[in-house]
């Protein structure tokens, strides 16, 4: 018997405008209204066009930390995460301090499955900016990936203590106490995953699962209802076959 894994990842979407281009085509107000034309279509979802219309001003004006960062966070968006990683690369070559790249090029290298170029970026991200719940969280994700859940485990803890209703980083946190057998502690961070939001059905279905481990058939069979009327189709079955 296996919980579910329900993992949301976080991605910083900043929209600072540094203007460090060289101005060689456009004049800078034809460039500030093609940034801005690109920015609005990111914001709708039409990353294709926000694409095209980045890559024309880099062709056009040459380079530029700011632009090549909007192209970055528009091929994230369209899950093109190895296009992502190059122009969120080339983005912190050229401002090696550019925290938002970093953070969102960690977004990428999880989303490829390399976990451990991930958590160097959290890392380098997290030196200069210790407050983002977000950053902790999905540096956790990465160490549970790798099977580091004693990490995963502290980062977790630490994206709560810095967002105390992150309800997905306790159903995580919870994920990551079953694995190591910690049902106690599983069961006490559900509870406060389901406090915060009732419905959802991972939840209470998770939930089930750690209570009949415990010795709670009613317990659990309570939860699996639970989630089978929140429409989670595999509690029917958990229910037929355990809840007499």
């Amino acid at each position: 018997m296996s919980v579910k894994i329900n993992n949301r990842l976080y991605k910083m979407k900043i929209t600072i405008i540094f203007l460090t281009m060289s101005f060689l085509g456009f004049s800078q107000n034809e460039t500030q209204k093609m940034i801005n034309e690109g920015l609005a279509f990111s914001k709708e979802h039409k990353n294709e066009q926000a694409v095209e219309i980045f890559h024309k001003i880099l062709k056009n004006q040459g380079s530029s930390v700011d632009v090549t960062f909007y192209l970055g966070n528009a091929y994230l968006d369209l899950g093109q995460y190895d296009q992502a990683i190059i122009f969120f690369s080339e983005a912190i070559r050229l401002k090696p301090n550019f925290t938002a790249a970093i953070f969102n090029r960690g977004n990428a290298y999880y989303q490829v499955k390399d976990f451990k170029n991930a958590i160097t970026d959290f890392n380098n991200f997290i030196k200069t900016d210790s407050l983002q719940a977000e950053a902790f969280y999905t540096r956790a994700n990465a160490y549970y990936k790798l099977e580091n859940y004693i990490n995963a485990e502290k980062d977790f803890l630490k994206a709560i203590t810095l967002n105390p209703a992150y309800e997905q980083a306790y159903f995580d946190l919870g994920n990551t106490y079953f694995i190591q057998n910690k049902l106690q502690e599983a069961l006490l961070v559900y509870d406060k995953a389901i406090i915060i939001n009732k419905n959802n059905s991972s939840y209470y279905f998770n939930r089930g699962v750690v209570e009949y481990n415990l010795g709670f058939p009613e317990d659990a069979c309570a939860d699996f209802k639970n989630a089978e009327d929140l429409g989670d189709t595999e509690a029917e079955g958990y229910i037929k076959e355990l809840c007499k």
